[in-house]
């Protein structure tokens, strides 16, 4: 039996991966909407695989990644999403995901990559990540890792490129205006930006945010 945990913003298609899932061949251990949510559910019931979405509200799907990898190494990540662009896939993959679907694709599949991931391989669905991205998984060249940024700095980056105000971000993350302000200018001074459209363009470029 292969415990699985669903983490979709939509319900309704969280339950519908669900159905589709062999109840001899699988347990759903737990459904999370909200990224923060989805952490907690994850350290609570430590799944063998967690189904997660890209874009989540609270907590980023990337970032969300990031974090279970950290505490629970031995999950596996297999991402379902609309999201397509090379940036984000990339970056779904330096970060160890074992799997990255569109969602567009018959609920089917997302089985046989489940069963694939929790046997130790990893399921791409190279039909729609186009040949870019095919031409960089077979470089032989690293690539330099891009900047380090801390959990907190990722989630106000976000926030900063979906256009909120530094008030707006302060109340949503409840930290202070002044601590907000902080976080922008050391994400500034990290990145080398000198105004708020080249955070954009990074945060597009590295995938936290949709183009």
């Amino acid at each position: 039996m292969i415990k699985v945990m669903i983490a979709d913003d939509h319900k309704m298609f969280a339950d519908c991966v669900e159905m589709a899932l062999d109840k001899k061949q699988f347990e759903v251990a737990a459904i999370a909407t909200d990224g923060l949510e989805a952490l907690k559910l994850a350290l609570e019931h430590r799944p063998q695989v967690v189904v997660l979405d890209v874009n989540m509200p609270s907590l980023h799907g990337l970032d969300l990644a990031r974090e279970i990898h950290r505490v629970a190494p031995l999950t596996r990540i297999v991402f379902l999403t609309c999201r397509t662009d090379e940036a984000c896939i990339r970056e779904a993959l330096r970060l160890g995901a074992k799997g990255y679907i569109l969602k567009s694709e018959p609920l089917e599949q997302v089985a046989i990559a489940l069963q694939t991931v929790s046997e130790g391989g990893t399921y791409i669905s190279l039909e729609f990540i186009g040949p870019l991205l095919v031409q960089w998984l077979q470089k032989s060249d690293v690539e330099t890792d891009p900047v380090a940024l801390s959990l907190r700095e990722r989630q106000v980056l976000k926030l900063i490129a979906e256009g909120h105000s530094t008030k707006q971000i302060a109340s949503m993350l409840n930290i202070s205006p002044k601590t907000a302000d902080t976080h922008r200018a050391r994400l500034m001074a990290k990145l080398g930006a000198h105004e708020i459209a080249s955070l954009v363009r990074y945060a597009i470029r590295e995938g936290i945010v949709a183009a």
